[in-house]
């Protein structure tokens, strides 16, 4: 909804299936985010997923996904 609302067209009709999938074939690696939060260094969290959160404000639609998931990884940051 955000990225529509953007005029943003994203390469893939259903993104929840693209990472899905995307999840699966990647299943056994361990993603950047993760290292980032296993060795105490600063994610990309705010980069991403914040950046999506703000984007959806300005739009006045809501994101409570990638809020939690901002909200999260920061509460494991603090340990």
């Amino acid at each position: 909804m955000v990225a529509r609302a953007l005029g943003i067209r994203l390469r893939y009709g259903d993104a929840g299936a693209e990472a899905v999938r995307v999840c699966k074939a990647t299943a056994k690696n361990q993603n950047s985010m993760l290292q980032d939060v296993l060795r105490g260094k600063r994610t990309e969290i705010d980069s991403i997923n914040g950046a999506i959160v703000e984007a959806a404000k300005r739009k006045g639609i809501d994101a409570p996904l990638n809020e939690m998931l901002v909200k999260l990884i920061k509460e494991l940051k603090k340990g």
